[in-house]
């Protein structure tokens, strides 16, 4: 077949396509987080990878190389089509939840989840079909195509999130299939007029079905199928779908909820001065702030990150909450609450975080999955910094037996304290049960720690001692004396590494280097655990969730990539560098990955939410990649053979200097972070962009198809080390993954040496 000639809205489609994939991807992890309680991201970039790699081996297989339109014409309708299938996948293909508002869990979940799963590689194995059949048939265009995918990538980081600010995840994927119709029709037509008109209706009636479905978002409503009474009205944006079941009453991404009724402790006002000034933490429906304002007319600093349960309570709720968010000492502010209070210009007598974080972490991560920067020794800092000499901090979380949440905050703080010089911390620190009796198998009350940075005094513990005995309550630890619980054994143990070893649970203290405060168990902990210690079955499968994935991945990759290679076993004669290349293309997937997703992790901790980290990083990470590979044709390849080597350096100073920036930086303000992050990620980004290119290269004008074949290596190495980087960000922090993706490029860097000693194929 005679070669097809380049046309340069080739350049459109793979950066209308990459825009898609990528809005496509943020997109679904926020659709997800309202069904499940884990949060998918480390999974949807997976099967992203895989679906893309899968295609790249294929073609690869099939000697597809770019001559025949159809190919990448029938990708680009298939992405438009299981974008619309995947949504009617997720409305209707929903059980009904055994729980809450909207969540699967248990054995029902898991066939659900398949179903959206092999719809989403459906829908990147059609993107993954137009990306390898034009980067095979036009190699020597593959630096400037290659840059177009990154910074079209880049922009679908940016629109995902303006488009569910504004319209909500249903219609921003919907939008992405409609994009694949638009890159559809730039496909050069065919020349023949019958077949162009058939083309041209085609793409008209799945443009026309696109845009019913834009109008009709309650066709692909979570909802749809099982109805829940009482949602009188909900708002879905890109930070979560809160839904609004009555004046004041609100669920947070189908499980949480908030209600401005919800009955409150106000214990930590027996400790604070008189009349203080108050910040609250997550304030929600407003239950903390009816109680504030019962014990203060000062300020009242009420900070919650979502702006629709602020705007609710404000406007049309107000009148049933006693319009509390209007009183006068009263700002409401729509902000992360670390931000927030490093930022405020007064100090606070009282700082409240009751429940912040709850099973529906959803939008951060579900649970042990989930990172949470408020519950760490340097946040401890933070807010210790903005407090009164005489002031104090209020957290209120769950409290199981043996306690595990409670006493990793109590080992937190300590050990922010003993870092703060302080001469006994086990004297600022209060921890409350609200029941008489805290050994109990079947425990699941809310515990309370109070936390001051002064040591409490006799007369504050006497006004703690009268409120205990008033309410029926007890003590888990007190300054002073002496008690038969684990607070107590840690708070005198002269040996706290022994202490961690020997307690049934992961209750190391928390840091901004490994913040997933919610791992508290070891992998399948569940299958041994004694049954009265299962209160715990939440944090056991999510960490599970990583073990379990892993190999499944790399069932799925072993298929997809040898399977293509065993159909083209008689005619694919490898050359002496196809396991040096193999393992260049592989190091690049795992190296990429690694180093951006312990950047996006850092960033949530700078931005103030994973939402924002994601789209951020990923806008910034892959547009300057882009512009490092469309450098590199400028450039010999004996001027960026050392690009590995830089990679590894930038890599290594992230690992270590990274969070101590962050820390120094963290007070800007929030356009001053964008800005500052999107410098670190030209810093990384450009000569990441680099090293794929310049292996593209060194492969050979005979060997076009081969490109398909690195293509699909890079990704399928890419599937399993997001997850494989998911187990040791979780169990040892991001530092330790910086080093895993400077450890990967440097091994880049050895193997390009070797392809250009024996040629790449």
């Amino acid at each position: 077949m005679a070669p097809t000639r380049f046309h340069n809205r080739y350049f459109i489609v793979v950066f209308l396509v990459s825009l898609t994939m990528l809005s496509a991807e943020v997109t679904v992890t926020r659709l997800l987080s309202y069904k499940f309680y884990f949060h998918f991201v480390f999974l949807v970039i997976s099967l992203a990878q895989l679906g893309i790699a899968g295609a790249g081996a294929w073609v690869f297989a099939l000697e597809e190389r770019g001559e025949n339109r159809k190919l990448f014409l029938w990708g680009l309708i298939g992405i438009a089509l299981f974008a619309l299938l995947f949504l009617l996948g997720y409305a209707w293909l929903s059980p009904r939840p055994n729980v809450g508002m909207a969540k699967i869990n248990g054995a029902k979940a898991v066939p659900y989840l398949l179903a959206l799963a092999l719809l989403l590689v459906a829908l990147y194995f059609s993107a993954g079909v137009v990306y390898s059949a034009l980067f095979s048939r036009y190699k020597s265009r593959f630096n400037q195509l290659y840059a177009a995918d990154l910074v079209g990538a880049a922009a679908g980081c940016v629109a995902s999130v303006g488009l569910m600010w504004l319209f909500g995840p249903v219609r921003t994927l919907v939008a992405s299939a409609l994009l694949a119709v638009l890159a559809a029709l730039l496909v050069p037509a065919p020349s023949q007029p019958l077949r162009r008109a058939a083309r041209v209706s085609g793409l008209a009636l799945l443009a026309i079905g696109v845009l019913v479905a834009w109008s009709n978002p309650q066709l692909f409503d979570p909802n749809a199928r099982h109805p829940v009474a009482g949602i009188t009205a909900h708002a879905w944006n890109h930070l979560a779908r809160t839904d609004r079941v009555g004046p004041g009453h609100y669920i947070i991404d189908g499980d949480a909820s908030t209600w401005v009724i919800d009955p409150q402790s106000d214990v930590e006002y027996t400790v604070t001065v008189p009349n203080p000034r108050v910040a609250i933490i997550g304030v929600g429906a407003g239950p903390q702030l009816k109680t504030a304002l019962e014990h203060t007319g000062n300020t009242i600093l009420a900070i919650d990150i979502n702006p629709d349960i602020i705007a609710w309570s404000v406007g049309e709720d107000a009148a049933y909450n006693g319009n509390i968010f209007n009183w006068p000492q009263v700002i409401a502010a729509v902000d992360e609450g670390r931000h927030a209070i490093r930022s405020s210009a007064e100090p606070f007598d009282l700082i409240v975080m009751h429940a912040v974080d709850t099973y529906a972490a959803s939008s951060a991560g579900a649970y042990s999955l989930s990172e949470n920067y408020l519950y760490t020794v340097e946040a401890f800092a933070d807010f210790s910094s903005r407090l009164t000499p005489q002031g104090v901090i209020a957290i209120r979380r769950w409290l199981f037996y043996p306690p595990r949440e409670n006493l990793r905050l109590f080992t937190t703080i300590y050990q922010f304290l003993t870092t703060a010089g302080a001469a006994n911390p086990a004297d600022h620190i209060i921890v409350l049960a609200p029941v008489e009796d805290y050994r109990r198998p079947d425990l699941k009350e809310w515990g309370y720690i109070l936390f001051s940075r002064q040591p409490f005094t006799e007369e504050q513990l006497t006004r703690v001692d009268a409120y205990v005995a008033a309410h029926h309550w007890s003590y888990l630890h007190r300054p002073g004396t002496d008690l038969d619980t684990p607070f107590s054994e840690f708070a005198t143990s002269s040996d706290h590494a022994q202490f961690y070893r020997d307690y049934p649970y992961f209750v190391k203290p928390c840091t901004d280097a490994n913040p997933f405060f919610f791992q508290f168990v070891p992998p399948f902990a569940s299958l041994y655990a004694e049954a009265t210690a299962t209160r715990s079955v939440v944090y056991n499968q999510s960490s599970d969730l990583l073990f379990i994935t892993l190999p499944v991945l790399i069932l799925l990759v072993i298929l997809l990539l040898a399977l293509p290679l065993y159909l083209r076993r008689g005619t694919f004669r490898p050359g002496p560098g196809l396991t040096a290349s193999t393992l260049y293309f592989a190091s690049l997937g795992v190296g990429f990955m690694a180093v951006e997703l312990a950047s996006i992790q850092v960033l949530t901790l700078f931005l103030g939410h994973p939402t924002y980290a994601l789209s951020v990083a990923l806008l910034g990470m892959l547009l300057f990649a882009g512009v490092g590979s469309a450098l590199v044709q400028r450039f010999p390849t004996e001027r960026v053979k050392g690009i590995g080597l830089l990679i590894a350096a930038l890599a290594v100073f992230a690992a270590l200097g990274l969070l101590p920036l962050v820390h120094r930086l963290i007070s800007a303000p929030f356009w001053a972070r964008v800005a500052l992050t999107l410098v670190y990620l030209a810093l990384v980004g450009i000569p990441m962009g680099m090293p794929m290119a310049t292996g593209i290269r060194l492969i050979g004008p005979e060997n076009k198809p081969q490109v398909a074949w690195a293509w699909a290596c890079n990704g399928g190495a890419a599937v399993v080390g997001t997850n494989l980087c998911m187990i040791l960000m979780v169990y040892f922090g991001m530092p330790i993954v910086f080093l895993v993706g400077a450890g990967c490029y440097l091994l880049a860097f050895i193997m390009l040496t070797r392809m250009r000693t024996v040629g790449a194929w």
